[in-house]
């Protein structure tokens, strides 16, 4: 049995278990498009990793992943499955206010999609209101995105979608699953000239001053890429899941 795994105890253990100090890793992710070489499950498979490492490594307890998030923008390519919004609200209202019973006080959500973020928001803040809870998110790839300056293993410093740290990080955790015969560069294009497109979540740029533009994600992007993938390798992938779990390690010592 793999320690401090939430499934892996029957109730009695869980009844024996000091709960209230006891920070419980809540893990979400995605089954979505992650370009034309990755899995749909990267998100998953990322946040899971993450917070069951983490867990063996510390005295919190890592609870099941939830593997489907909001992604509606990415339903043109086959395999996504997304959530709606107010579902994803309630599906994590849900299942913290069941560990919330059970006497858990600590929670934080790695979370391993963006799409998330706005969800995760809402339920924690009713949460505190309601409760005497400690509460934290951490978004995977935001801070893949800050460690990967210092990699001296990466070319492609800057966390994109289906770009060089996420095809890195998978070719650490199960590079059979990754195909780079299907891998290219390809980045993000404004259908609209006068706006430069920064995600296809809606961020961009008009006149150099940050706004919202929502348009297709097939418009901008034929493949879900949108960076380049080419210089992937496990040693870099490697490196940023030990210094983000190292990150997430030192965040527990002070939560």
């Amino acid at each position: 049995m793999i320690k401090n795994v939430l499934a892996n105890f029957n109730w009695q253990q869980i009844s024996e278990m000091e709960r209230e100090g006891r920070i419980v890793l809540i893990p979400l992710g995605s089954t979505e498009q992650q370009g034309s070489h990755l899995p749909l499950g990267v998100d998953t498979y990322v946040a899971e990793k993450v917070a069951t490492d983490v867990a063996l490594k510390t005295r919190a307890l890592a609870a099941p992943i939830i593997p489907f998030g909001y992604s509606a923008w990415f339903m043109e390519y086959p395999g996504t499955i997304t959530l709606k919004m107010e579902t994803l609200i309630q599906l994590i209202r849900d299942y913290c206010e069941s560990l919330i019973t059970h006497g858990f006080r600590k929670f934080i959500f790695i979370n391993g999609h963006r799409g998330n973020s706005p969800a995760i928001d809402v339920v924690a803040r009713e949460l505190k209101l309601h409760y005497d809870l400690t509460l934290a998110m951490v978004e995977i790839w935001a801070v893949a995105n800050k460690l990967a300056k210092r990699c001296k293993f990466l070319q492609e410093k800057d966390f994109k979608h289906g770009g060089e740290i996420m095809t890195s990080i998978m070719m650490a955790i199960d590079p059979e699953l990754v195909d780079m015969k299907r891998a290219r560069a390809e980045y993000l294009k404004s259908p609209k000239p006068s706006f430069v497109i920064k995600s296809t979540l809606g961020s961009a740029e008009f006149e150099g001053v940050p706004v919202n533009l929502y348009e297709k994600a097939r418009r901008c992007t034929a493949t879900g890429i949108m960076g380049d993938p080419m210089a992937a390798n496990p040693q870099a992938g490697q490196w940023l899941l030990d210094e983000i779990e190292s990150f997430i390690e030192r965040m527990i010592r002070d939560f």
